[in-house]
């Protein structure tokens, strides 16, 4: 196995400018022997233009929340330990399906963006880093068997391994 201690995976997420600062950076950018007039009107269009744009935020990754049937989790909440093991081991089987199914099918990511037209391709990856945490009940007490399967928005390539 190869040592990769302090070897960043991935690069940092991206940290977007808020919507005030972008509209400032634009409006510094106008010409400065506009009319008031016309410099009003180009203000109000770029913060228009900004405001619809909304502040962009990088997302760490995707919470799914996988939940049984109603009547699954009140047989589950009376059943012996047994058969609470056998209701939850079917559980873990259709999360199990589900997560190989977007590894395979539905999971990919971008390269190329760095190209000087910016255009970039989409190709496949290796699998998905996830992790799962089993809850037992609602927020308002009741049995709810649910497991919420947080997948991280980094991956590996499968072309080449970045």
């Amino acid at each position: 196995m190869q040592q990769t201690l302090g070897i960043p995976l991935g690069r940092a997420y991206q940290s977007f400018a808020p919507v005030s600062e972008r509209i400032e950076m634009r409006v510094a950018d106008l010409n400065a022997s506009l009319s008031p007039a016309a410099r009003a009107e180009q203000v109000a269009q770029i913060e228009a233009e900004e405001t619809e744009r909304g502040t962009r935020r990088a997302v760490a990754g995707f919470d799914y929340t996988f939940s049984v049937p109603k009547s699954a989790s009140v047989l589950w909440a009376v059943a012996d330990a047994g058969m609470q093991a056998l209701i939850a081991q079917a559980h873990h089987a259709a999360i199990a399906e589900v997560v190989a199914f977007i590894e395979r099918e539905v999971a990919a990511t971008r390269v190329g963006a760095a190209a000087p037209d910016g255009a970039a391709t989409q190709v496949d990856v290796t699998g998905v880093i996830a992790t799962a945490f089993d809850h037992y009940d609602s927020r308002a007490g009741d049995p709810h068997l649910h497991t919420h399967v947080v997948i991280s928005n980094k991956v590996k390539t499968a072309q080449d391994g970045k």
